[in-house]
């Protein structure tokens, strides 16, 4: 009897120290120090390969981690072995979806999705999935638009009728598509999904979406026809050159102006707006911080012609550090102090008179 009594205790207090320990685990996802939760994961699920909850953590930690692949396995375990169906499954199909999309598996991704809102475990992770049955293209929405793909990208044309040449319109994107990747040399996970809108003002109007704007670590575009053709590509290749790449304005929309594919030097683009709009005494420090507080008209060409400086100087392939890590200390480090001179050679062309 005894001996019954104590193995009760210990099995309770083997459970309340896994319970504060799962806690941990989500308590450190939830502030999104990833790192720190797989590896309490890790050890969670060799103490107990069973432990559906860990299981279930393990392969969310994962796919934020990015490791899609490795965390397809994981949530699936986790669903087997959640008998009652509890959340723990409702958000296993849900984050599944995730997985399946940056995978390429659409129909997979798809068919997650729609489990997770069908079982309605939680208000939250139903939310969750409808989010992305939208984002990624299988809300009803997009019944009738026409998916075309090239080899890189996956469109998603609204109206394709009204294009006088479809063809033309995705292969300029593909081009492009090709010609940044050779010079940034990054490798996406997935083909890029391009949303394309005819009328620019439809997403804001219906759903209070601003186009257009990249979502790159979903390697998603949402874009309209007018859109210049290499902005947002670039936004979703630079992210991929480093790993958790920290931005900054400048440095971000500098690099996706720069590759615009539109025609003509940056510098000139920027003094014709200065000249037009009147702007004077600009300073790169200015838009490095406070790049938000300006008018993106000006901030804009001047972010290009920042970059177009910058990539004369240095080079394309000496520029990959400073997209990892945006910040004007990380330039000094990279660049040494001449970089305050490049600065300064920068805001004396931009400010000489017109």
């Amino acid at each position: 009897m005894k001996r019954i009594f104590i193995l009760f205790v210990f099995t309770c207090i083997l459970t309340s120290a896994n319970s504060q320990t799962i806690k941990e685990v989500t308590d450190y996802f939830g502030r999104g120090e990833l790192e720190k939760a797989y590896t309490l994961s890790s050890e969670l699920i060799k103490l107990d390969s069973l432990d559906k909850v860990a299981i279930h953590m393990h392969g969310r930690v994962l796919a934020d981690l990015g490791k899609h692949h490795e965390a397809v396995p994981y949530l699936l375990k986790s669903i087997e072995l959640d008998c009652s169906k509890t959340e723990v499954t409702g958000w296993a199909h849900g984050v599944l979806g995730q997985c399946y999309f940056m995978l390429g598996k659409y129909k997979e991704s798809e068919d997650a999705l729609k489990k997770c809102i069908q079982l309605n475990s939680t208000p939250n992770s139903v939310k969750y999935a409808e989010k992305r049955m939208f984002a990624y293209g299988f809300d009803k929405y997009f019944s009738k638009w026409t998916i075309v793909e090239t080899e890189h990208i996956r469109f998603h044309i609204q109206k394709a009728d009204k294009y006088t040449n479809l063809e033309v319109f995705t292969k300029q994107r593909e081009d492009a598509f090709v010609k940044i990747q050779n010079e940034l040399g990054s490798q996406l996970p997935k083909k890029i999904d391009f949303f394309v809108w005819v009328d620019k003002k439809e997403p804001m109007k219906k759903f209070k979406m601003n186009l257009g704007f990249a979502n790159p670590e979903t390697a998603c575009i949402y874009s309209h026809s007018r859109q210049t053709v290499g902005h947002e590509i670039t936004h979703v290749l630079s992210h991929y050159i480093g790993k958790n790449p920290s931005k900054t304005g400048l440095i971000n929309e500098g690099i996706a102006v720069y590759f615009n594919m539109e025609s003509g030097e940056k510098m000139d683009q920027l003094k014709k707006v200065m000249e037009s709009k009147n702007y004077k005494n600009l300073k790169v420090m200015d838009f490095w911080y406070n790049f938000r507080d300006y008018n993106d008209e000006i901030s804009y060409p001047f972010a290009g012609a920042f970059m177009e400086k910058l990539v004369k100087t240095y080079g394309i392939e000496n520029l990959k550090p400073l997209l990892v890590n945006q910040t004007y200390e990380s330039a000094l480090a990279i660049y040494g102090t001449s970089f305050k001179t490049v600065i300064e050679e920068f805001e004396k062309e931009v400010n000489q008179a017109l």
